[in-house]
């Protein structure tokens, strides 16, 4: 991604007032076809799938891969309560992973520690805009025998050593609301390049039926109106300019705070990966300036309030029922307790960001 100064007109020109919200006509199913060729052009995924939300993917994704009541499915530790949520509801056991602080996805040696007859799945996130190891997961999975569900909801854009995040898992799942850089209120996509999986996943996008009609698999409808396409579809042409203003203000974060204030950490780009920067976390180690942060943003109220992660294992349901350790999830319990998300959303007044980073810097 190229450099620009963060203190040119672009920082004031929100690419989210560009987007057409409004429209004449009704929508017509073409706009779930265009979605799904527009989304595999842009993601390198052969084949894409628009459903209802972020949970019936998740669902449909166990469905497909055809797992087994009990079968484990591993995930990062630090996470969004959705995703265990729906992995007990299938009939399957989540399995926590701790996290690697640098870039608050999970931790590949334990992956490796707990890979397992058991472990059927892995959910692969690319957490907040940065590039998990995907390689090194589809390595392990070609080793260990599980698959890999690709989670790219927070990383739509991103890069991993050449390619973009969700090409590469058996099955990859995107998200659409507030915690996408795409967010238009609810809405999933399905991809995969796999065409065995994608045969099976097909029936289900028919709601059971294969291109003769007759009922194959007896399955919900989970397809995405139409509506919902043609606004995804309506935000995905300004993707480039999406993407380029969450850079502008994480290069505007970091530039102007991590000199002034050392212990207050941003995840790092590094040169075979491009972090798209959607949420902007910091590692803020004092626990006075954590509190100091902490009031700034709660003196500037936001328009919109973005979905949050949470410390999967150390609710209390996670706890009782699989006997879990606070030693063994340490990186994710300090993200728990010392990560600030520093204000980035598309409805944050870019005067308002200015004046949290102006507070910052006067600590």
């Amino acid at each position: 991604m190229r450099e620009k100064s963060i203190y040119s007109s672009n920082i004031y020109d929100n690419p989210i007032n560009k987007i057409r919200t409004v429209f004449d006509a009704p929508a017509s199913r073409q706009e779930l076809e265009k979605l799904s060729a527009n989304f595999s052009a842009y993601t390198g995924a052969k084949y894409s799938y628009p459903v209802s939300s972020f949970s019936a993917a998740l669902l449909i994704s166990f469905y497909t891969l055809n797992l087994d009541f009990d079968s484990q499915v591993a995930l990062s530790a630090f996470n969004f309560p959705q995703i265990p949520g729906a992995i007990e509801f299938f009939g399957c056991k989540p399995v926590f992973i701790d996290i690697d602080l640098a870039n608050y996805n999970a931790n590949m040696s334990h992956l490796e520690l707990m890979s397992t007859n058991k472990l059927k799945a892995v959910i692969a996130s690319h957490m907040f805009g940065a590039p998990c190891a995907i390689d090194s997961i589809m390595e392990a999975a070609a080793i260990y025998k599980f698959f890999v569900i690709e989670d790219a909801s927070t990383s739509l854009g991103a890069v991993y050593k050449g390619a973009k995040c969700g090409s590469r898992g058996h099955i990859s799942i995107f998200n659409f609301d507030s915690s996408s850089i795409i967010n238009c209120g609810s809405g999933a996509i399905i991809a995969t390049s796999n065409d065995k999986i994608n045969a099976r996943l097909k029936l289900i996008f028919n709601n059971g039926y294969d291109e003769a009609g007759e009922l194959k698999i007896p399955v919900p409808d989970f397809t995405m109106s139409n509506e919902k396409a043609r606004l995804i579809n309506e935000h995905l042409k300004h993707i480039d300019a999406l993407i380029e203003y969450k850079y502008m203000l994480a290069k505007h974060y970091r530039r102007d705070i991590s000199v002034r204030h050392n212990e207050i950490k941003f995840v790092d780009q590094n040169n075979y990966s491009l972090t798209t920067f959607n949420y902007l976390p910091a590692l803020v180690e004092s626990r006075e300036a954590y509190n100091k942060i902490s009031k700034i943003i709660a003196r500037h109220p936001l328009p919109a309030q973005r979905k949050m992660p949470v410390l999967l294992p150390m609710a209390h349901y996670y706890k009782k029922n699989y006997d879990l350790a606070e030693t063994d999830y340490k990186n994710s319990i300090k993200a728990s307790e010392s990560v600030i998300f520093m204000p980035n959303d598309f409805t944050a007044p870019i005067e308002t960001i200015e004046n949290i980073i102006k507070d910052i810097k006067g600590m």
